[in-house]
C-alpha cells in the first residue's frame, strides 16, 4: 500500500482520479435518487438519508460537493500523501458502490 501511495504522487494521476471520483459520485447520486424513487433500493447512510428526505437538491449538492472538498484539500495541503491515499480510497468505495448500483439496475431491468 505504501509503494502505492508512492506511485500516485503524480499530480496528474491524482486529478484523473478526481476526476474518476465526481464522475462516479454523480452516478452514485442519480442512481441512489432512481432506485429510491422506484423503491428498488433504500440508502444504507442514514446522515445522506435525512439529506434525501430533507430534499433531494441537497443530497446531490453534498453527493458533488465532497470529492469537489478532496481536491481543494490536494491543492492547500502541504503534505498531500494524506489525501492521495484519502482519493484512492474513496475512488475505490465509489467504484465498488458504482458495481451495486449497476447489479440492482439489471435486476430491475431484467
Amino acid at each position: 500500500m505504501i509503494r502505492l501511495a508512492h506511485s500516485m504522487g503524480s499530480s496528474s494521476l491524482v486529478q484523473r482520479m478526481l476526476i474518476w471520483l465526481i464522475l462516479l459520485s454523480l452516478f452514485d447520486a442519480i442512481a441512489t435518487d432512481a432506485g429510491l424513487h422506484m423503491h428498488a433500493i433504500t440508502e444504507a447512510n442514514p446522515l445522506v438519508a435525512s439529506l434525501y428526505e430533507f430534499h433531494p437538491l441537497v443530497f446531490y449538492g453534498v453527493k458533488i460537493a465532497l470529492p469537489f472538498l478532496l481536491f481543494l484539500l490536494l491543492r492547500f495541503v502541504a503534505d498531500s500523501t494524506i489525501i492521495t491515499r484519502l482519493v484512492f480510497l474513496v475512488t475505490v468505495v465509489y467504484s465498488l458502490v458504482a458495481i451495486y448500483h449497476v447489479m440492482w439496475m439489471l435486476t430491475v431491468i431484467l
